[in-house]
């Protein structure tokens, strides 16, 4: 195993990294949660690994409250380019 993280000790792993609008994120019962109503597009926790080929992610994402709007979303992302952000996305966006 590569890297593994439950999200119960109440502490974010030094191993993620705050990218672009750095919101408020908050570890708490499992869950790491963005809490910030308006964080700025895009904001992200990156897990920089620099895995080997190949390798899986096991993730659940799940979703409390909504804002409807164009810059309202939330999703997963892999393997992304630190260049362009190009990569793999699960990305819910916009409406409900």
């Amino acid at each position: 195993m590569l890297f593994y993280d439950n999200f119960n000790d109440g502490k974010i792993d030094k191993k993620y990294e705050f990218k672009n609008h750095l919101g408020k994120w908050v570890e708490k019962g499992g869950v790491i949660s963005q809490t910030n109503p308006t964080p700025g597009d895009h904001t992200y926790l990156v897990l920089a690994g620099d895995f080997k080929e190949p390798h899986t992610g096991l993730v659940g994402i799940h979703v409390d409250g909504w804002s409807d709007g164009d810059l309202a979303r939330c999703g997963l992302e892999f393997r992304l380019d630190p260049g362009d952000a190009s990569g793999y996305a699960f990305l819910i966006h916009h409406f409900d």
